[in-house]
């Protein structure tokens, strides 16, 4: 990630000589590692869109946006953890700081659980003076699967025989835009065609980006009919990285 400077250096300064915010913000605000961002979920939908009236207005052909990772308070208040500088911003980053720290969001779907209160990539724009925030990928009605499950019924690893059609999933366009890679584990149901159909997620890195485009995917894939002994259920894991 680049480092803050020229323009956004001076809002993060001229933002930081502002009343200190109680707890959303600690000023000096670093900027993001690509540790940060590499871990973070998308942020979870919000209503709470007054304080972004803290946005500049900004006339142009193509939208400007800032990006944040933030942790989720016990109201799910956002946490300022970071700002995320890159080509995109301009200089919106300052601005994008204070408006942010007012909002409220939805409860996560996915949590993220990676430190206490998560991380989430929060991206604003603004364009012909007209300001939102991206919403997330739409998640997927799957249950988690259970931590604890039997070798005997469910078939992982080398157990899992090559599949005879391999459907490859499409890259969420966000997570591509974000730069963004990660896995997702998936249970699958295989009946006697070969068809099967997916049953549960058991464990997605970072949560959040990837579970609905591995399932789209994978509810294509066919195997040959299962043996009449063997399990019926295999627990593939799909991959997405930006070189693929």
């Amino acid at each position: 990630m680049k480092r803050v400077c020229g323009a956004a250096a001076l809002l993060l300064l001229a933002a930081s000589l502002r009343p200190a915010l109680a707890g959303p913000v600690i000023w000096p605000v670093p900027a993001c590692g690509a540790e940060d961002v590499a871990t973070a979920s998308p942020a979870p939908l919000t209503n709470d869109s007054a304080s972004l009236t803290e946005l500049p207005f900004i006339v142009g052909l193509s939208s400007i946006s800032a990006g944040l990772v933030i942790g989720l308070n016990e109201d799910n208040t956002a946490l300022i953890r970071c700002v995320y500088v890159d080509d995109r911003s301009v200089g919106l980053e300052g601005a994008a700081i204070l408006a942010v720290a007012g909002l409220k969001f939805a409860t996560p779907r996915v949590p993220n659980t990676s430190i206490p209160g998560g991380r989430y990539l929060v991206r604003v724009a603004t364009l012909f003076g007209l300001s939102w925030v991206e919403p997330p990928p739409r998640q997927p009605l799957l249950p988690p699967c259970p931590k604890a499950f039997d070798a005997e019924t469910v078939a992982f690893g080398p157990n899992v025989p090559k599949p005879l059609y391999r459907e490859k999933p499409v890259y969420p366009p966000r997570a591509e835009e974000e730069g963004i890679e990660g896995s997702v584990e998936v249970q699958l149901d295989v009946f006697a065609s070969g068809a099967v159909s997916p049953a549960c997620i058991a464990g997605a890195t970072p949560p959040g980006w990837f579970e609905q485009a591995a399932i789209v995917a994978l509810s294509q894939w066919r195997f040959n009919p299962p043996a009449a002994t063997g399990p019926r259920r295999y627990q593939v894991t799909i991959k997405f990285r930006m070189a693929d």
